[in-house]
């Protein structure tokens, strides 16, 4: 039997057996064969068990970012992720893994799920030494196509669009019905809209003046908004920065309110 955790996890490693790519994709997505996260652990648990080896995930910071896709809203949910691996030898003898930064997109509740399920594996994959000559970086060399000779670029978004945009999105309030685009994924012609959208908007500045008791949350910089909403018990927020100023006055007033006030 094992000491430690670190002896504990190399005898896992002498006994895992060879894990195959048994998962295969849809046709839809390229039908590239992967490894499942439950081929993984049906093979390491009985050994983590075996000898004495546990895993606990701690999450160490989270964010939701969302975006429309096809008129369909969608969230990626940003975790990083740490893991406390202990040893037969109990509480004190365990080890960190991470963190790890995981992902997870979906238009549902589960976005948070395929995060943690991609991190998992990952801690895996890392800790046990599975590999795979695909995962290594050194082996192959990503370059951006050039743009064929005679290709109709009149279509694509413009760098300038972009700028303009992203200096907009910051400029002026947005509505809080309204959701930001993703900036890359719009035409010129889509991007030609928003532009026309956001300055029809008013601008922070004009925001401010009919701000009252809250026209300082106007020159407050994005973390100092954060920071607020979060000690006025508002979390996992995001936005532009329009859209969280306009959180913060709202949590404020709700904050100012008499603790008998009926509020639905």
């Amino acid at each position: 039997m094992a000491e430690n955790v670190i002896e504990a996890i190399s005898a896992v490693m002498d006994e895992l057996p060879g894990i195959g790519k048994g998962g295969r994709a849809s046709e839809k997505q390229g039908g590239y064969a992967y490894r499942g996260i439950d081929q993984i652990t049906k093979a390491a648990q009985p050994l983590f068990a075996k000898h004495g080896v546990v895993f606990v995930p701690r999450v160490l910071s989270w964010e939701t970012r969302e975006f429309t896709i096809g008129d369909r809203p969608w969230t990626d949910e940003r975790l990083m992720v740490e893991y406390l691996v202990f040893g037969p030898g109990g509480a004190e003898d365990h080890i960190k893994i991470g963190p790890i930064a995981a992902i997870g997109r979906d238009n549902s509740d589960k976005g948070c799920n395929k995060a943690l399920t991609q991190a998992f594996k990952y801690a895996l994959l890392q800790t046990l030494c599975i590999a795979d000559s695909k995962d290594d970086a050194d082996g192959t060399t990503h370059e951006r196509d050039p743009i064929p000779p005679g290709t109709d670029t009149s279509g694509q978004l413009t760098d300038k669009q972009r700028s303009m945009i992203y200096r907009l999105l910051d400029e002026r309030v947005l509505p809080d019905d309204k959701q930001p685009p993703v900036v890359d994924q719009l035409s010129k012609r889509e991007a030609s809209m928003w532009i026309d959208t956001l300055q029809s908007l008013p601008e922070v500045e004009k925001a401010e003046r009919r701000g009252g008791d809250n026209a300082d949350v106007y020159g407050m910089k994005l973390p100092e908004i954060k920071a607020e909403l979060e000690s006025l018990g508002v979390t996992g927020v995001s936005g532009t920065k329009a859209q969280l100023t306009n959180a913060l006055i709202e949590a404020r007033e709700y904050a100012a309110l008499p603790p008998t006030t009926d509020v639905f």
